[in-house]
């Protein structure tokens, strides 16, 4: 799997690599026509930040202070005022991966990725697929190098704008906040003891945050 790779370059083209497959798999996506009885959850606005969003209530779970509740409540209105003004386009928005971090790409023996786990696949914004891929890299020391990587080898196979490309840190936040809920609501992973430093971390970048 991918998240064993320990050689700097390697980890950078293998970023280049998978950001070929993702565009390849929106591309896909993007030309592909539903079945008229073909429903699936969606990662639009009411997905992420409405009263029952996919992953849950991020600003409204009982371990969060009332100052975190503030600084997650002002960046849920921030998000769903930025995304319904950007809105649902269609060079941006079709059926996504959504989890397409390091444990689900798999390394095969000639060096090709391999995708899997689309458990989670749903509509949503392409911005999303990408910053699940970077998240959890952004403290390293070659970030930047990456997701340079990352944006070249979309933007190899599939048209990316820099106005697209601009959300994509609103997109990492989104991952950051939703994972709050998510963690939360399923204690039989045994992931809450770490959830209050992870919740300090998560309301400090929403707080310093701005589009």
């Amino acid at each position: 799997m991918i998240q064993d790779e320990t050689d700097e370059k390697r980890i950078i083209d293998h970023f280049h690599q998978i950001c070929r497959v993702l565009a390849a798999m929106n591309n896909h996506a993007s030309a592909w026509a539903p079945p008229s009885a073909f429903t699936r959850h969606a990662f639009d606005v009411p997905g992420y930040v409405g009263e029952q969003p996919f992953w849950g209530r991020f600003w409204d779970i009982p371990p969060l202070t009332r100052g975190q509740r503030d600084v997650l409540s002002r960046a849920r209105a921030e998000i769903r005022e930025t995304l319904n003004g950007y809105g649902k386009r269609r060079g941006t928005y079709s059926m996504i991966h959504a989890d397409l971090h390091a444990h689900n790409i798999l390394i095969d023996p000639s060096g090709n990725l391999q995708a899997f786990d689309f458990d989670d696949a749903g509509f949503g914004w392409h911005q999303y697929d990408l910053a699940v891929v970077l998240f959890g890299l952004e403290d390293l020391p070659y970030f930047d190098a990456i997701t340079d990587a990352l944006v070249d080898g979309y933007r190899s196979i599939r048209p990316f704008s820099d106005e697209a490309l601009s959300l994509l840190p609103l997109f990492l936040l989104i991952r950051r906040l939703v994972l709050i809920s998510w963690q939360w609501e399923r204690p039989e992973l045994g992931r809450r003891n770490g959830l209050e430093a992870y919740i300090e971390d998560a309301c400090n970048r929403a707080d310093a945050f701005s589009i």
